[in-house]
């Protein structure tokens, strides 16, 4: 079992963890904890997540590379 993550800062500087298994999360202050952001893609086997430009990133994974934006709750 692998337990990695790649994390990342948006553009307003909210933390995001990428798991290896493909979940997105973010940090929310407030509760001091992470919080499952569903994501309308499948992911397989995350190994980096790179910001590119304000909010949005590249996912490279075992079945492609994928761009996603980061959209913090409000």
């Amino acid at each position: 079992i692998y337990r990695s993550f790649s994390f990342v800062e948006d553009a307003a500087g909210h933390l995001w963890v990428m798991s290896f298994n493909g979940e997105l999360y973010y940090f929310d202050e407030a509760k001091d904890i992470f919080v499952e952001c569903p994501l309308d893609i499948v992911l397989t086997n995350v190994s980096s997540v790179i910001k590119i430009d304000g909010n949005t990133c590249w996912v490279g994974a075992q079945n492609g590379l994928f761009e996603v934006e980061l959209a913090y709750p409000k």
